[in-house]
């Protein structure tokens, strides 16, 4: 497929480049996007910046901590809400929520780990 060349500028022998009188220059295609935020002219398996990698797994970290919590939690509260006497609720509430977290995190987190790894 043929490239169009903005006036002024001459096509050379290497596929996707152009020169011309201020010496070589990049392609439309190069400067445009790829769709997930890198440049064309960039790998997208290049090491982007820390500050940003670092917020991003933070902000993953923070989220399964949450999901982990609210696996025992809501069982935790379901149980105590339903127990018959009012005295052993609490005592209820701590071992329905201790067992549900183990179970969330003995099952889930290996799941959750297996499924971020594929994406």
């Amino acid at each position: 497929m043929p490239q169009t060349l903005e006036p002024g500028t001459k096509a050379s022998t290497a596929k996707g480049k152009r020169t011309g009188g201020d010496g070589p220059q990049t392609t439309n295609a190069e400067q445009r996007s790829l769709g997930i935020g890198v440049l064309a002219s960039k790998s997208a398996t290049e090491p982007r910046s820390s500050a940003w990698w670092d917020k991003f797994r933070m902000e993953q970290i923070a989220g399964a901590a949450t999901a982990f919590l609210f696996a025992g939690l809501v069982p935790g509260l379901v149980m105590a809400t339903l127990w018959h006497t009012a005295e052993i609720a609490p005592l209820a509430f701590v071992f329905t929520f201790a067992i549900a977290l183990a179970h969330a995190v003995l099952f889930g987190l290996p799941l959750f780990l297996v499924f971020r790894s594929k994406g």
